[in-house]
């Protein structure tokens, strides 16, 4: 027993980072840190009046690029509430039967219906910012 004890002290004790990995995922963990502020900031900002929309063909690969930058903002809220619906249906059956009906519902619908009714509930709730 001894013996066991002596090798995980060492084990704990080594330093197995070198300094350069510390200090690159500081830079990270900041940069990351400034990315939401400034994130924050802007949606917490005054709405834009307007916003121009160019109709050329050279235009298309950068609203590609701001789509798809859309989707990254949601992916991590996805686990999230994978569990928020997964759990209920684990305790209780029943809920797991309203909710498969539910989602059958919503899954007939086109997605793109559901737009108009939710940027008009976000102006509503948040009527001076750009969050909305």
């Amino acid at each position: 027993m001894k013996l066991q004890h002596s090798l995980a002290r060492t084990l704990v004790t080594a330093r197995t980072w070198p300094v350069l990995t510390d200090l690159g995922v500081g830079a990270c963990c900041l940069a990351l840190l400034m990315a939401i502020f400034h994130m924050a900031a802007y949606w917490l900002s005054s709405p834009v009046p307007g916003v121009a929309i160019s109709l050329s063909a050279s235009a298309l690969p950068l609203y590609a690029f701001l789509l798809r930058r859309a989707d990254l903002h949601r992916l991590p809220a996805q686990p999230h509430l994978r569990c928020r619906l997964w759990l209920p249906c684990r305790v209780q059956p029943r809920v797991e039967a309203g909710m498969i009906a539910v989602l059958d519902i919503l899954q007939s619908i086109p997605v793109l219906s559901f737009l108009p009714g939710v940027m008009l509930a976000m102006m509503a709730l948040i009527p001076r910012h750009q969050l909305a």
